[in-house]
């Protein structure tokens, strides 16, 4: 955020400041004023110093006379913020005009001007918001250290320290406390686009009419975007205050994030806690209170933006003390992936979600798939005796997607539960075409197709190991080192298996269609998957 005191054009928004026109130089009336001072002639322009707004009397500086070309030039040198002088009785030249163009210096004409009684007033409005932030900043700091019990006390004693609309809003743009006007006429686009950020900073967005809108993040864990944000209005005439305003509400958030970090410390004590609190934001996913998101916000969970939800179930009993004990373990595993969540139990398993600023694209659902696979693998082969599956739901925004995302994750582990394999994934829309390939697999003439296709594999082994260790295989991407951890064995007996399998099969599984015609006829087969790995 600019923390400049004023620019001109702030300036010029006054109601102090004469009837104007800017001649020349528009582009650069966002330059900054760090005092008004009076000019005495067009060579001095080059002592004063940078930021300077400098205003002639007609005495001091014609416009019409070569000199004001060379005001500009030393202007441009000593980056003065702007020139201002009297109209002259004709034309200024248009050389003139087109210099202070040219260096961006803003030439701003008045038809009369006191130089003396104009940068008495001026230069007071500029330099006096130090000392008047400086006043306001400390009544605000006395009041806050009196009383933060409540959101609503702090946001009143900010309001007051400030003089203008403030709330409290969430990272959707929504006002959860505060003046509900703070917000009006705000662009939700660009609002949005400042608070999902994932390093959130400070900034400001303009309104239709003119008004600006300060944000500051509350900020409730080390890094990751902030759910919660200060939102204050400010109208032009106000921005003589702006860097008063900017340090109050940074000051503000500071104390609201202590108020709620002393709260988190407390929350993440109760483990189970988090999961009534995950229960309380699922009940009110489509408008979740206030006290809602503030808890959620204290302990960094991240509730704006796209989420995909994943559902995980551990053994055949929830109630078994091995796969709670597991729990742990999995926290770890996520976090070693770069996945920051925590799991919350479920009565069928646990849950968690993943988070992104942008809609995920197919690839992120991939690449989440696979990571949860990884993850899970490496979880059964630390634990054989435990079965581990999991479902992952399609991206949705907002808290009401978290809902909906977690309801599908949670009926696409019921279908990876199904699998004969220790360790199964299944992304939600994995489910219709399961369903159709189902039907696919029952039909005689392909279950015919198969066995006639896998015979060099029975023959070679009736056992149905072959046929078995193939399955695993191709439904693990061609992963020799994924498929000795399903089946629990070494790596180098897989190698041994696949060889056998290359030189008995009459297909090449380097190439693709004739893969797929193998991993086709193992679905389609009929064959015992080994139970062992799950009664040892």
């Amino acid at each position: 955020m600019n923390t400049a005191t004023l620019t001109v054009q702030h300036l010029l928004m006054l109601d102090d400041f004469p009837v104007h026109e800017v001649v020349g130089g528009a582009t650069a009336v966002q330059s900054k004023v760090s005092s008004v001072v009076v000019g005495t002639s067009a060579r001095n322009v080059a002592h004063h110093s940078a930021g300077s707004l400098v205003v002639f009397g007609r005495g001091s500086l014609a416009l019409e006379d070569p000199l004001a070309d060379l005001a500009i030039r030393l202007g441009r040198s000593s980056l003065v913020a702007g020139i201002v002088a009297e109209r002259p009785a004709g034309q200024i030249p248009l050389a003139t005009l087109k210099l202070a163009d040219k260096f961006n210096v803003p030439l701003i004409v008045m038809d009369k001007v006191d130089p003396e009684a104009l940068v008495a007033k001026l230069d007071l409005i500029v330099r006096t918001p130090e000392i008047v932030s400086a006043r306001a900043v400390e009544r605000l700091v006395q009041r806050l250290q009196a009383s933060v019990s409540s959101s609503e006390a702090l946001l009143g004693a900010l309001g007051d320290a400030v003089d203008t609309p403030v709330a409290l809003i969430n990272a959707e743009g929504k006002v959860l406390d505060g003046n509900s006007a703070t917000l009006a006429g705000a662009p939700l686009e660009d609002l949005a686009s400042v608070c999902v950020r994932t390093r959130p900073v400070a900034g400001s967005l303009r309104c239709a009419d003119g008004e600006d809108i300060f944000l500051q993040p509350a900020l409730l864990g080390w890094d990751g975007p902030a759910e919660l944000w200060f939102a204050a209005r400010v109208t032009p005439a106000a921005m003589t205050r702006r860097r008063m305003i900017e340090q109050s509400m940074v000051i503000a958030a500071l104390a609201f994030s202590a108020r709620f970090s002393r709260n988190a410390l407390v929350t993440e004590k109760n483990y189970r806690e988090r999961g009534l609190l995950l229960t309380e934001i699922l009940d009110q996913a489509t408008a979740p209170r206030r006290s809602t998101i503030e808890r959620a916000a204290a302990l960094g969970w991240r509730l704006s933006g796209w989420h995909m939800g994943v559902h995980i179930s551990i053994s055949k009993s929830q109630r078994d003390h091995a796969a709670v004990a597991v729990v742990p373990e999995l926290e770890q595993l996520l976090r070693q992936h770069s996945i920051n969540s925590s799991l919350f139990e479920k009565p069928d398993g646990w849950v968690f979600w993943v988070s992104k600023e942008l809609e995920p694209q197919s690839n992120d659902t991939l690449g989440l798939t696979n990571t949860v696979r990884r993850i899970l693998l490496e979880a059964q082969r630390n634990n054989p005796r435990l079965k581990f599956n999991a479902g992952i739901g399609r991206p949705y925004l907002g808290t009401a997607g978290i809902q909906r995302s977690l309801i599908e994750a949670r009926q696409a582990c019921m279908l990876a539960q199904t699998s004969e394999s220790p360790t199964a994934v299944e992304h939600v829309d994995a489910m219709n075409v399961t369903r159709l390939m189902t039907g696919w697999y029952n039909s005689e003439p392909v279950r015919e197709t198969a066995r006639q296709l896998l015979a060099p594999l029975y023959d070679a082994d009736p056992t149905g190991e072959l046929v078995r260790t193939l399955r695993c295989y191709l439904d693990h991407e061609s992963s020799a080192t994924t498929t000795s951890i399903v089946l629990n064995v070494h790596r180098n007996t897989v190698m041994q298996r696949l060889a056998k399998i290359r030189t008995a099969l009459p297909l090449d599984l380097d190439r693709p269609d004739e893969r797929l015609a193998a991993h086709l006829a193992t679905r389609g087969t009929e064959v015992e998957w080994d139970k062992s790995l799950e009664n040892e």
